[in-house]
């Protein structure tokens, strides 16, 4: 039987398989929030709340919103993938500034749309100037807009997003999996009801060290967020998932404090990185993008430490904790 011709040539997301003692190449966080065992009572023989509404009613007190501006997935890229499903016909195009987040361009080929990628040539920056060019040439259905930016880390104001928003029709993603380690400022949550083409992409699996959870959630106004439940599949968050993120929710004075060490960290590793005459981009997530050399990925992986490689010899490294920082650094020193 024949696979549809959008997914024929399509090559699956593979993580990582190798194992090492240090891993930095998924920017995972600990698990600081739920180190003692949990006990969830919940009625094991019953569907969960198909939309999560306890979730969602836990996120508007949060976010001082309305239930109705919030959708809740299997993670955030499920979430994203349910946008593209929702609005792209065959042929639409999304566009997005590369390099960005990998599955951005695979969604868009699975659901038959066409991907448009703009180039950045200054990684410290999102090219805003060059995607409003390429919007008005193309005239995308979507655009998606990583701030702050998987891989790079680079972020871009609100002010610029909003004026993009602004001029085009096109639904415009702002994927923020990573604004935590931000003092939020530059963040469009806020924005959402005021625009009716603006979307927000939040995770549980960044800065509160979910990963394993699998929960996101977009913030949109009422409409988008009504054409979405249109398609998302029935009871698609399990009831201890959504019960642990209540829980993660009721801690984000923690999370908040958690990922202000990390940025602090962050900072600290770029200034080392740099001290080793290392290009490295500034970034506002919990990881960093420096160009390395042929091979160093394998060697620091021969001492014990796993990265994230890129093509033209970058590597991403995430700050993980104190000790497996320093064990990157001696690591990359024993390799210099």
């Amino acid at each position: 039987m024949n696979v549809k011709n959008s997914v024929r040539d399509l090559i699956p997301y593979k993580p990582s398989p190798v194992a090492a003692p240090v891993k930095l190449d998924a920017n995972e966080c600990p698990n600081y929030l739920f180190q003692d065992p949990v006990t969830l009572e919940l009625d094991w023989n019953r569907y969960p709340d198909t939309n999560s509404d306890p979730l969602r009613d836990k996120l508007a007190e949060v976010y001082d919103m309305s239930r109705e501006n919030f959708i809740i997935g299997n993670g955030s890229s499920d979430l994203l993938e349910l946008i593209v499903k929702t609005y792209a016909e065959v042929g639409d195009i999304l566009l997005t500034h590369i390099p960005s987040f990998s599955m951005y361009p695979l969604y868009a080929k699975m659901h038959g749309a066409r991907f448009v990628g703009v180039e950045t040539p200054d990684l410290s920056r999102i090219p805003m100037a060059d995607i409003a060019v390429a919007i008005a040439k193309n005239r995308p259905k979507l655009v998606f807009l990583c701030t702050p930016n998987n891989p790079t880390g680079a972020m871009t104001t609100r002010q610029e997003i909003l004026n993009l928003v602004r001029r085009t029709d096109a639904l415009v993603v702002v994927d923020e999996a990573y604004m935590e380690f931000t003092d939020g400022s530059e963040s469009v949550v806020a924005d959402v009801d005021r625009y009716p083409n603006l979307v927000v992409a939040r995770t549980f699996s960044k800065a509160y060290g979910l990963a394993a959870m699998r929960l996101g959630y977009l913030i949109a106004n009422k409409s988008v967020i009504d054409n979405l439940l249109r398609t998302k599949p029935p009871y698609n968050v399990n009831a201890g998932t959504m019960t642990l993120g209540m829980k993660a929710l009721a801690r984000r004075n923690e999370v908040l404090a958690y990922a202000n060490d990390i940025a602090k960290r962050r900072d600290q590793l770029y200034e080392e990185l740099v001290a080793l005459d290392f290009y490295v981009i500034p970034s506002n997530g919990n990881f960093l993008y420096f160009q390395g050399f042929d091979d160093l990925a394998d060697d620091l992986l021969k001492q014990g430490v796993l990265v994230r490689r890129f093509p033209d010899d970058y590597i991403r490294v995430t700050i993980g904790t104190k000790d497996e920082t320093d064990r990157f650094l001696t690591a990359l020193k024993e390799v210099l």
